[in-house]
């Protein structure tokens, strides 16, 4: 699993990928049929309320230190389960990313972080904590781990650092405990200031996860449920949408037995020159806007369907 590299955009379907061996595989697997069009439309109003942003949708921010992770998030459906938003980034957090969470700090919203058992890991956090230069500042944030409480029976890794000085003062201005700077800088059996790391993929996946849940429940990280008054608006909401949905079947229904076969309705002759012409006078829509607009057209009259040229 790699990072994608650059980005790939359909027209007029808004549907972008980034260009990677996952998401390419993704969006080849999905392509659609090129001759299957459905002639009886289903009539579905969305069941969700539309949102964006935190109002009415998650309730904090879990950032994992490493990118990569977000397919194994989705299979455990771990955004949907706890109604978290989930962030990465690609080395130390940016100024972007401290300004967003400064944002969602105005919400109440707090950033539960994931990090490795390393110098690194609590910079990010310590970064987080006291924003990146240029950002306006963060909120609330959780450390999640690693701690050295975390990494009991993992696999760790030898670490020795180049730069000069003792490391365990900034380790410490970031928040680590003296245990952990004894097993990050002392424990590494080298000359000089080395010690042992922990990664988080360490853990297979399923140890990941379940620790991960652990970890949310275990700070109270739940399911949003607004108000009532909101809620009483979206019950309204849902019974006006399933009323027109039962309305509108219900004319359907009606319509095809007055019809029969849909296969029944004309379509114009040389509707692939139509729609060309068309096209060439309005070059932004696309095929299907055509048809429709000469479908509408030929339904009120202006185009019977009878052309013979």
């Amino acid at each position: 699993m790699y990072d994608a590299r650059g980005h790939f955009a359909e027209p007029h379907t808004g549907h972008t990928i980034g260009i990677g061996g996952l998401e390419v595989r993704r969006y080849v697997a999905g392509f659609t049929g090129g001759h299957f069009i459905a002639e009886r439309p289903s009539f579905n109003l969305p069941v969700r309320v539309h949102t964006k942003g935190p109002k009415l949708r998650y309730g904090g921010l879990l950032f994992i230190e490493k990118e990569g992770f977000g397919p194994l998030l989705a299979a455990a459906r771990i955004a949907e389960r706890f109604d978290v938003a989930i962030a990465s980034t690609k080395g130390m957090p940016t100024a972007a990313m401290c300004d967003l969470l400064h944002a969602l700090d105005q919400h109440a919203l707090k950033a539960y972080v994931v990090h490795d058992f390393d110098k690194s890991g609590f910079s990010i956090v310590h970064t987080l904590e006291e924003g990146a230069r240029g950002s306006r500042g963060t909120g609330v944030v959780i450390d999640f781990g690693f701690r050295l409480e975390d990494i009991e029976g993992l696999e760790r890794e030898q670490v020795q650092y180049k730069q000069r000085g003792d490391p365990s003062e900034n380790l410490f201005e970031n928040g680590a405990t003296a245990a952990e700077v004894e097993v990050l800088v002392h424990d590494g059996g080298y000359r000089g200031y080395s010690g042992k790391r922990v990664e988080l993929n360490a853990m297979t996946a399923d140890q990941f996860v379940a620790w991960l849940e652990r970890k949310l429940t275990e700070h109270g990280v739940t399911k949003v449920v607004p108000a009532e008054d909101v809620l009483a608006r979206a019950y309204r909401r849902a019974r006006y949408s399933q009323d027109l949905e039962a309305a509108v079947e219900k004319l359907m229904e009606e319509q095809d037995r007055e019809e029969g076969d849909r296969e029944a309705v004309a379509a114009p002759r040389s509707l692939a020159r139509k729609v060309t012409q068309l096209l060439g006078k309005r070059r932004d829509l696309t095929w299907d806007e055509a048809v429709w607009e000469l479908a509408k057209k030929g339904r009120g009259g202006g185009d019977s369907g009878t052309d013979r040229a």
